[in-house]
């Protein structure tokens, strides 16, 4: 389901709003303004994390999907499943700048894609969950909370350690 059905123009603004003041946060204190290559590469790899996630939202899903009601690869249940896995090797194991910022991105803009959704339900498990046969308003909102303190957890990692 594209997010042209989902989300105003003007919540797509405030999430790249909320986005771009991360980065911004993460350049501040990471004191990437002092080495261009670094910072050329940190910018680059957030917008192509973001890009990833806009791309499937609005063209590649048209590759895979047979019909609208099928689910973005980037939101289903396995992919959420295995971001914060793959998002914990490569800030831990692999050193790359470029890896941590794009990884960073997309753990962010999900995040705040389900706070913007779940306060709806049925677009929430369409949205995330479409195998699960209901959800109800209190696991949503756990379910908000632990993406929230796991994305927070990433944040301070990659900004302080």
């Amino acid at each position: 389901m594209p997010s042209d059905v989902v989300f105003s123009k003007s919540q797509h603004t405030g999430h790249y709003l909320i986005l771009a003041s991360l980065l911004a946060l993460s350049i501040l204190v990471l004191k990437l303004y002092q080495d261009w290559v670094s910072l050329l590469l940190v910018v680059l790899a957030y917008c192509a994390g973001v890009l990833i996630l806009w791309l499937d939202e609005f063209y590649l899903h048209r590759l895979y999907c047979e019909n609208d009601s099928d689910g973005l690869a980037t939101r289903s249940t396995i992919f959420l499943l295995s971001l914060p896995l793959l998002s914990i090797f490569v800030l831990t194991s692999t050193g790359s700048i470029f890896g941590v910022a794009m990884v960073m991105a997309m753990n962010s803009y999900l995040c705040l894609e389900m706070w913007a959704l779940y306060q709806e339900p049925i677009l929430f498990k369409e949205r995330f969950f479409s195998s699960f046969a209901v959800l109800k308003m209190s696991q949503i909102q756990r379910f908000c909370l632990l993406v929230t303190a796991y994305v927070t957890v990433m944040w301070l990692m990659w900004l302080w350690f």
